[in-house]
């Protein structure tokens, strides 16, 4: 896009790029995502008090962590989806051992599957209500040339390496990353 963007406009915008929509917005998210994960670990295993969020037992924290490194770091317009990683990598790190982190994992799935299941019924609604009409019969071709080879094909080679059934890398490979 940004050397779309430079064609028409004449401008150099490789040094912008690579300072801007990569280093910065990159050091931003892991930065941020660090600190982030620090304060919610710090909050969560080592706040100076007998009510420690731990020992509530409330799973929420790790949604509460999610949305607030996410928002935080997109307000600087930069990358929320890393921040989100690095911060529950930071906050599992905190205290690692801990039973506390079993809670939040099991409650995170729990949101997960809600949270599809509400994502599926809206998809399916929108279907109903001609979300694919402007489609075209190239379109769908495309489409299926991508999910069906493309997909399965890049899945087996970033596979390379890996010690696994070759019915085990097809798998893998055709569902994507899940």
């Amino acid at each position: 896009m940004a050397m779309a963007l430079a064609a028409s406009s004449g401008e150099s915008w490789f040094g912008r790029w690579l300072g801007i929509n990569v280093l910065w917005e990159i050091a931003v998210g892991v930065a941020g995502g660090w600190l982030i994960g620090k304060l919610f670990g710090w909050l969560t295993f080592r706040v100076p008090a007998e009510t420690k969020l731990a020992k509530t037992g409330d799973g929420l924290i790790a949604i509460a962590a999610t949305f607030f490194s996410y928002g935080v770091i997109e307000i600087f317009n930069c990358y929320g989806f890393l921040a989100v990683f690095i911060t529950a990598l930071t906050l599992r790190a905190s205290h690692r051992d801990h039973d506390f982190h079993v809670q939040m994992h099991d409650l995170t799935e729990q949101f997960e599957r809600l949270a599809m299941m509400i994502l599926l019924l809206l998809f399916g609604g929108a279907l109903v209500s001609g979300l694919l009409n402007a489609l075209r019969p190239m379109d769908a071709v495309l489409v299926l040339i991508l999910l069906l080879i493309v997909r399965p094909l890049t899945g087996l080679i970033a596979l390379t390496g890996f010690s696994a059934a070759k019915v085990e890398k097809l798998t893998i490979a055709f569902f994507g990353i899940r």
